[in-house]
């Protein structure tokens, strides 16, 4: 096909962004009105959400076209159970095993609750900006990957188009 690697990306990730807004509103609306969570920056609090949001969405969309929709999921799930256990959002870092204390500064997730931890209590300093900046080199990274993957993959090969069966 004629269509870039770039244009055949946004075409899945455009609408799967208008999703997202729609969730991060409805997130925060929740938090603010329901719970009572009330942010010293709610508006830079709600923008960040959308930027994790979008990142996230990219590098499982970036795993998926680089590994397949199988090994792409299974990657997703093993990254979450990573970050869960090493980004210190539900326990300080320091209580977890070894393995996990050093994982803690690779995991995307433990800057997002750095920059969340921030936003909310209103402690704005360099850490946040940290915590941005991983964001979106994680969302422009995996967008450029996604992109020159899927350009890539428009040729198609016999061994594409008939692969081994593997048991």
């Amino acid at each position: 096909a004629s269509a870039t690697g770039l244009r055949a990306v946004m075409t899945g990730f455009l609408p799967a962004m208008a999703i997202g807004l729609g969730q991060v509103v409805i997130m925060v609306l929740v938090l603010v009105y329901g719970i009572g969570l009330e942010p010293a920056y709610w508006l830079g609090t709600s923008a960040f959400i959308y930027l994790v949001t979008l990142a996230f969405l990219a590098l499982q969309q970036m795993f998926i076209i680089v590994l397949g929709t199988a090994a792409g999921r299974v990657v997703s799930l093993v990254l979450l159970m990573l970050q869960l256990s090493s980004s210190g959002g539900t326990y300080p870092v320091e209580t977890t095993p070894a393995f996990f204390q050093w994982l803690h500064p690779y995991m995307p997730a433990s800057y997002v609750v750095s920059g969340l931890r921030e936003l909310i209590t209103g402690g704005v300093d360099s850490r946040l900006w940290l915590s941005v900046l991983v964001m979106a080199g994680i969302l422009v990274g995996s967008l450029a990957i996604s992109a020159w993957s899927a350009g890539r993959q428009r040729m198609w090969s016999v061994s594409r188009l008939h692969p081994e069966l593997a048991i």
